[in-house]
Order: C-alpha cells, then sequence, then structure tokens
C-alpha cells in the first residue's frame, strides 16, 4: 500500500500538469479512477465501506467530465460526494471491516477530490495556478516522506476533517457559481487552513531527516 501511495502520489502530481497544460481536467480524472479502481483491484479490499469511497470519486470525476455539456449535474453530484464522506468510515466500523487500508485509501480519496476541484478551477474558471497547492498538499507530503529517516505515523482527527470539508466546499463553491466576495475569501481562506494542517506534518518529516 505505501508503494502504491507514492506511485499514486506521483501520477496526481504529473496528470495535474498534464491537465493544466491541456485545459482539460480529464487526464487526471482517468488517472484517478484507474488508480484507485487498480488498487482496490489488486489489493482484494473491494468491500462496502471502500466501493462507497471510491463511489465518491467517480461521482465527482463524472461530474467534472460531464460539466461542459450538463452543468446543472455539477452541483447534485460534487455536494453527494461530499455527504457520502463519513458514511464509509461508519460503514467500515459498523461492519467491523475498519482497516489501516481503508482509512488510508480514504485518505487519498479526499486528496483526489480537492486536487481535482482545483484543476478545475484553473482551466474553466481562470483561477491562478496557485490554487493548486490546495492540491498538492497531501501528495507532496508523500513524496517528502520518502526523505525521512524514519516512518512518519499518518495524522487523523476532527480538525482535519473540519478542514477537508470547508476546503472542498469553498472550491465547489468557486466552481458553481459566479466568482464573487464570498468566493474570493473563502477559496484563500481554505488553502490558508490547509497549509496550518499540513505544517505539523512537513515539520516531523524535516525532524525524521535529522
Amino acid at each position: 500500500m505505501t508503494r502504491w501511495n507514492r506511485l499514486n502520489a506521483a501520477l496526481a502530481l504529473g496528470l495535474a500538469v498534464v491537465s493544466v497544460s491541456m485545459g482539460t481536467p480529464v487526464p487526471l480524472a482517468l488517472g484517478a479512477v484507474v488508480s484507485a479502481g487498480a488498487v482496490l483491484a489488486l489489493s482484494g479490499r473491494l468491500n462496502l465501506p471502500n466501493a462507497v469511497t471510491f463511489l465518491r470519486l467517480l461521482l465527482v470525476v463524472g461530474a467534472l467530465v460531464m460539466a461542459w455539456r450538463q452543468p446543472a449535474l455539477v452541483l447534485p453530484f460534487v455536494l453527494a460526494a461530499w455527504v457520502l464522506d463519513g458514511l464509509d468510515g461508519w460503514l467500515a466500523r459498523r461492519l467491523k471491516q475498519d482497516s489501516p487500508f481503508g482509512a488510508l485509501f480514504d485518505q487519498e480519496t479526499d486528496a483526489g477530490l480537492v486536487l481535482l476541484l482545483c484543476v478545475e478551477l484553473v482551466v474553466t474558471r481562470g483561477f491562478g495556478p496557485w490554487v493548486l497547492i490546495a492540491g498538492a498538499l497531501r501528495y507532496a507530503l508523500v513524496l517528502a516522506q520518502l526523505l525521512a529517516t524514519r516512518p512518519i505515523p499518518e495524522r487523523r482527527s476532527t480538525w482535519g476533517r473540519a478542514v477537508f470539508s470547508f476546503s472542498y466546499l469553498s472550491l465547489a463553491s468557486a466552481l458553481l457559481t459566479e466568482l464573487d466576495a464570498v468566493t474570493i475569501v473563502a477559496v484563500p481562506a481554505g488553502l490558508g487552513l490547509l497549509l496550518f494542517s499540513f505544517a505539523p506534518d512537513f515539520l516531523a518529516v524535516a525532524r525524521a531527516r535529522g
């Protein structure tokens, strides 16, 4: 799983650059689906909680791919993916199927959703490349951990979930509405919260380098 984690991070960042260069989120979207689907199939962990997590990715990918023809579908698809966040964890605990794999798969899916929304904002809504920082943070951390001399434990907290929700919804609102004062403030605020949330992890990597 750790090897996939790193390969997926490198793939996501590379395809984000390709998508921005081409002016379409399709390369990143397809890469995210193939990568997540492959690790589920090869790991044999396709249970109900992980299927719900994968469904969240499919909903956002479907919304962005169809946005140019069916913009009315973007809102319900993107919001459904957010509403389903938490259901996968609840199902895992309820069915006694919680595992480190499921927790990490959920984190990687969250990161993929944020990066997809960031790329969409750049290629269709005229946002500057700075917004990609929000989507790249998680993957940059995964790759930075290669420099550590000891394993860095994954952190999961209520604060982290709240920051993800705020950032995700602020990016979604920027995608679904015209640029206004709320959107212009909310997206940078979400990025600031993400930077603050990830700061301890990057500091831990720096310390682990000695």
